[in-house]
């Protein structure tokens, strides 16, 4: 049946099927087998590639695809994660030809479903192993890799926090194994029951499930006992036998020169053991050791963001224990002068590698069949917010239609997009951050008159990160709970409050600014790294820590950016000759959202009496029904009362007056010309602002998949922009503002932040975007006016500007909109009428690629 596995990085096995389809591809496999089993990988796989070829040449279309699965199982085995997804898409290709083929299509799904949870990617796991028992349950034979298909499900759903619905698909994948002689298979089952056992506390249980897959693989000698050892430790130390643990991970240890296990696993394991133990040294170190074996595969891993943020969301815990540990070490006698440089500098690489919008698609690599797929995936999500018989994927065709198209689509793109590599938009230098020079670059791009402060809210420890050019400082600070709960107050109470006095989150200030340095409490700019819930809170409407009776805005402007690498971006930026050349205000609103609208009935109309398709209605029970809400400043669109989303007339006041306080080079997409088409042509052909007055919609539950809906097209069909879209937009350096209610909502992401619209338009090069926290009323856009105006004072669209260094232009362009966007927000406190209420102009905050 199978040939001996190979180990994915969580120990799945990976199917390595037999026969190859002829005597020579045979011998070509016999001989990368042996190999492989010598430790040989690069070898081995030179090897499969000589055998694909020639099956290739011969027409051996099962050689074919056994040979792919076989080189994406050498590539993983080396951590090639993304080399490793290339070879297994092409034989998942060849297989969907090829029907006869459904063993090595579901060994292939099997992969890559491995290959997905080890990228903690449960929506592309789920995906893939769905997809394989699918193809493998219709087989009259009992297909081989069903019981580990199985055992996926059941990994997914115990990660999930449902162990009620996981134990028995450990069951039945152990039962399954057991019955078709794949010993591997059962031993691999009884290991991860284990993992599940242990997170929901059931201890004894769980010590069950690891000691048989112990006993087992022993007996066997199984190359996979290092697994069962990483469990085994990992059980006593929760137990408290910490000796037991340190020998079973040392061992285990001893054992990684020879296996393709990441190390970081065991060098954690043994970090938390010493860290119980109080050897604070010792933790570090391997921690140290833990991070720097993240650094080696981290480059590897599959680069679309639907799996890169993941996967890197998931070391929260690793990084919150280290500086757990390296904060206690620095209150003992003889810790290191440079702990605290060492340990922002990895929470920074951490940060720069998962947050910072840094990566681009190689367009060109990117096939017709991915951009046909980008416009399903928006059709479909278009279907599931406006049609009311499209009921979230639970039609009778569930994997058609709604939520499970959905996410197979998203799925898809992602394998696409990985398959086709992404590149970076620029060549910093991830791999020096273990070193001190990113600090002195760090330095280089932070002004004399700012500060970065920057927030670490973890279970562990709560700390501030404060660096200045004269150093840096890291201070503990109030717990998550309390955080949270003070985050809680000051955002309820601002939104209630109907006064313009900064009283609200006075405790919260003090605690979050308690000890601050002078230099930074004097600084005029402050650069925010927000994390956890201080992402979604209006800091601009803080009390000042040093005087509570005025705001924070009136002491600094503020900046909410990733990390500490926003400011690499301003040293040798090239300025963006079409963005500055044009200095262009581009407006987009007051689109058509209903057929009641004439400006529709017009359109229409001259469709030289072409049948009109009916359109999708979008009524307000619909949408709500679906799980949306619609997110205007009008509030609601059952105000409308034209069971369709209401037009928003006052938008277009908005545009003109912002485009004349602007006063400059200006062009306003309205009515039927705020189409999808127009509007990317004309983004994309460059401009300084690029202005949103348009509806603006998120799904409950799923914040990261926010719309702009920019309205109805001749056939009455809705035109939105997604996430994805966004992405794509080649957005030339510009400053993007989303005038809709709550645009800035978003997906929380342990170091990823805010995974929505504006880091969707940071992603596709964005400057800047400038969103809001919540709805707030405002038919004449006043603040944004008041923006603008600001914005052109100082002469910042002065030719004279190009002779500024050509690395500090665009720091100085977002430091200026930081500086417009604050004093905008004191002229609404200053007004004395509902606009000075600082729920009005708080929720405003402006987010930066680079200042």
């Amino acid at each position: 049946m199978a040939g001996i596995a190979v180990i994915t990085a969580l120990g799945f096995s990976l199917a390595v099927a037999t026969p190859w389809g002829s005597l020579e591809s045979k011998d070509f496999a016999d001989k990368a087998t042996k190999l492989r089993l010598q430790g040989n990988y690069p070898a081995a796989f030179a090897v499969y590639q000589q055998g694909y070829q020639q099956a290739v040449e011969t027409g051996n279309i099962a050689g074919q695809i056994r040979f792919l699965n076989s080189l994406g199982g050498c590539q993983l085995v080396q951590f090639q994660f993304q080399k490793a997804l290339q070879f297994w898409l092409e034989g998942k290709r060849l297989a969907e030809r090829h029907p006869d083929q459904a063993e090595e299509h579901g060994a292939i799904l099997l992969n890559l479903a491995s290959l997905y949870i080890g990228s903690r990617n449960t929506d592309a796991a789920v995906e893939a192993a769905r997809q394989g028992v699918a193809v493998l349950e219709g087989r009259k034979s009992r297909p081989y890799y069903l019981p580990r298909l199985n055992l996926i499900l059941a990994v997914v759903y115990s990660r999930a926090g449902d162990a009620k619905t996981a134990m028995p698909y450990f069951r039945k994948a152990i039962d399954a194994a057991d019955a078709s002689g794949d010993d591997a298979a059962v031993n691999l089952a009884y290991n991860h029951a284990g993992y599940a056992s242990l997170a929901t506390g059931e201890l004894d249980r769980a010590e069950d499930y690891f000691l048989s897959a112990f006993r087992l693989r022993m007996l066997q000698k199984d190359p996979d006992l290092i697994y069962s050892l990483v469990g085994l430790g990992e059980l006593r130390r929760r137990k408290g036998d910490l000796t037991t643990a340190l020998l079973l991970a040392e061992r285990a240890e001893a054992m990684s020169a020879t296996s393709p296990i990441p190390r970081h696993v065991i060098y954690e394991l043994k970090a938390r053991i010493f860290t119980e133990q109080n050897k604070r040294a010792e933790a570090h170190r391997e921690f140290q050791k833990a991070f720097a074996s993240i650094r080696e595969t981290r480059a590897h891993l599959l680069p679309a963001d639907f799996f890169r943020i993941q996967a890197e969301a998931n070391l929260e815990d690793l990084y919150d224990t280290a500086l757990r540990n390296a904060m206690d070490w620095s209150r003992t006698p003889g810790a290191p002068a440079n702990l605290a440089t060492e340990m922002w500098l990895a929470a920074e690489e951490w940060k720069y590698i998962v947050a910072a919008p840094a990566r681009k698609l190689v367009y060109e690599r990117l096939g017709a069949d991915y951009w046909s797929t980008l416009a399903e995936f928006r059709e479909v999500s278009r279907k599931v917010l406006l049609d009311p018989d499209s009921r979230n994927g639970e039609s009778k065709s569930p994997t058609n239609t709604g939520t499970a198209r959905l996410r197979s689509l998203r799925v898809k793109l992602a394998e696409m997009e990985s398959y086709a590599g992404i590149r970076p938009f620029s060549s910093a230098f991830p791999e020096n951050f273990n070193t001190s020079k990113p600090l002195t670059l760090f330095r280089a791009g932070l002004g004399n008159d700012s500060a970065l402060i920057g927030f670490h809210t973890g279970k562990r420890i709560t700390l501030r990160w404060t660096f200045t050019r004269n150093g840096l400082e890291w201070t503990e600070i109030l717990p998550q709970t309390k955080l949270n709960r003070l985050l809680g107050e000051f955002r309820r109470l601002l939104r209630q409050r109907r006064d313009s006095q900064p009283w609200a989150g006075m405790e919260l200030s003090q605690e979050l600014f308690r000890g601050l340095p002078l230099e930074a409490r004097s600084a005029r700019h402050w650069l925010l790294v927000l994390d956890g819930a201080l992402l979604e809170s209006p800091v601009a409407a803080l009390p000042a820590p040093g005087d509570p009776s005025r705001f924070l805005i009136e002491e600094h402007s503020l900046a909410v950016v990733t990390g500490a690498s926003a400011l690499l971006d301003n040293r040798g930026a090239a300025r963006n000759n079409a963005a500055e050349e044009n200095a262009m205000f581009l407006g987009i609103g007051d689109a058509i959202y209903n057929t009641a609208d004439s400006r529709w009935q017009a359109v229409s109309a001259s469709k030289d009496g072409k049948t009109v398709k009916r359109p999708v209605q979008a009524t307000a029970a619909a949408v709500a029904d679906q799980g949306w809400s619609f997110l205007t400043r009008a509030s609601a669109a059952s105000k409308s009362g034209a069971g369709q989303l209401p037009r928003l007339a006052s938008s277009r006041i908005e545009l003109e007056s912002c485009a004349r306080a602007w006063n400059g080079p200006s062009l306003l997409l309205t009515g039927s010309e705020a189409n999808r088409q127009t509007a990317i042509r004309t983004i994309e052909n460059g401009a300084r602002v690029l202005h949103f007055s348009t509806h603006f919609l998120e799904k409950e539950g799923a914040p990261d998949e926010a719309l702009l809906m920019l309205g109805l097209d001749a056939q009455g069909q809705a035109e939105l922009l997604s996430t994805s879209d966004a992405v794509h937009i080649k957005v030339q350096n510009s400053l993007v503002v989303l005038s809709g209610c709550h645009s800035s909502a978003g997906a929380v992401y342990p170091g990823a932040g805010l995974v929505g619209m504006t880091r969707a338009w940071l992603m596709a090069g964005a400057q800047g975007v400038v969103a809001s926290l919540w709805p707030t009323p405002d038919d004449s856009g006043a603040i944004f006016k008041s923006f603008y105006s600001e914005l052109q004072k100082g002469s910042l669209l002065d030719r004279g500007a190009a002779k500024e260094a050509a690395g500090q232009h665009r720091g100085q362009f977002l430091r200026k909109a930081a500086e417009a966007l604050r004093n905008a927000q004191l002229e609404m406190l200053r007004t004395r009428s509902w606009r000075a209420l600082p729920k009005y102009w708080g929720t405003y905050q402006l987010t930066a690629r680079a200042i």
